[in-house]
């Protein structure tokens, strides 16, 4: 009877234990605040929300994204961008490729939701992460609204005004610089991906009205550009399509 009791009871303890487990999440997921850029040569906002999908297990744990619900005001002038691991997606995809994470790792994870200047009504946009092959998940709501007020860009350093041909560019597109720009001094170019990360940087010289970017390097995609002289700067977006 003893020896059975003594059974029973660590029966018991082991469906505890498993239970307990069963419920233990294998990932935590956070967000920070959106960072906001308007582009005022492209009348457009972007909102960028960064996710960090930690994986909180002792083991590799391939992790996955989807995007449930993409409601935009308008699809002719809004969209979503969703980079999740080494890739970004753009509208037309909802599920993402899994990435093998270690522990205590994140892969990286941005939605990036566009809008025009002057727009008034907010995106709602569902993302869903969880762990392949099991139905372990979490919801995240996203509703991206647009700043009241753009006047903060209008700063006085803040140039705008320059042109770029082709943009798309498939071969090495020429940039014309406004005025404020040519007068500035030494020129630094910088192009950065969509994950912030910089991906080239060119130097021209002071007083140039034009400007061949090299793209012939750069990986087809979207790129946000940076130009400074003194204390003027102009920013932007250029499309590599080769």
């Amino acid at each position: 009877m003893k020896n059975f009791l003594s059974a029973t009871l660590l029966l018991l303890g082991g469906l505890c234990f498993l239970s307990a487990n069963a419920g233990a999440q294998s990932f935590s997921v956070a967000m920070e605040e959106p960072h906001v850029t308007v582009f005022k040569e492209y009348n457009v906002i972007t909102m960028d929300y960064i996710f960090h999908v930690v994986n909180t297990t002792s083991s590799p744990l391939a992790l996955v994204a989807s995007r449930t619900k993409n409601q935009l005001p308008n699809p002719d002038t809004s969209t979503t961008v969703v980079c999740w691991g080494d890739l970004c997606y753009d509208a037309k995809e909802s599920s993402y490729n899994a990435n093998i994470v270690k522990p205590g790792k994140s892969p990286y994870c941005k939605v990036t939701v566009t809008l025009p200047i002057g727009e008034t009504r907010c995106g709602d946009v569902q993302m869903v992460f969880g762990v392949q092959f099991s139905e372990e998940s979490t919801i995240r709501d996203i509703v991206a609204c647009p700043p009241t007020s753009t006047s903060g860009v209008d700063a006085a350093n803040l140039v705008t005004g320059v042109k770029i041909a082709p943009n798309p560019a498939t071969i090495n597109p020429t940039m014309t610089l406004p005025t404020e720009l040519q007068t500035a001094g030494e020129l630094t170019l910088n192009l950065f991906t969509v994950k912030g990360a910089k991906a080239a940087e060119q130097r021209f010289a002071a007083g140039s009205e034009s400007v061949v970017v090299n793209t012939s390097e750069l990986p087809n995609g979207v790129y946000f550009y940076q130009i400074a002289g003194g204390q003027k700067e102009a920013r932007g977006t250029i499309v590599v399509a080769k």
